[in-house]
């Protein structure tokens, strides 16, 4: 006896695959997550490292100048650091405020 194509076996065959195709996307992209992302090196001179950095001078319950920068990395022995993307600003009652940005910055010495 031949068997017909009919509308239900030909729906169970599309069903069929459909699952097959979700079955093997969940495995794949199941399998990609499971290795975490490696965070970037560090260079050897670079001791402390440091994201959105915010640091304010305050001086007789007064702010005097802020300073933000994206990252900041440092070398404690040499007491120097380099900051990313920076904005300064400067506090001034009388004259209004001062605001700098750069996009790259060095610190010397100690501060």
């Amino acid at each position: 006896m031949k068997r017909q194509l009919t509308l239900r076996n030909l729906l169970f065959v599309c069903i069929f695959l459909v699952a097959l195709a979700l079955t093997i996307m969940i495995f794949h992209n199941f399998r990609e997550t499971l290795q975490p992302p490696l965070p970037d090196p560090r260079p050897k001179d670079i001791d402390l490292s440091l994201k959105e950095v915010v640091l304010t001078s305050t001086q007789e319950e007064t702010s005097s100048w802020q300073l933000n920068a994206e990252s900041a990395d440092f070398n404690l022995q040499s007491k120097s650091g380099k900051l990313k993307n920076i904005r300064m600003i400067f506090f001034n009652a009388e004259k209004g405020n001062m605001e700098l940005t750069a996009d790259a910055g060095e610190v010397e010495g100690e501060t």
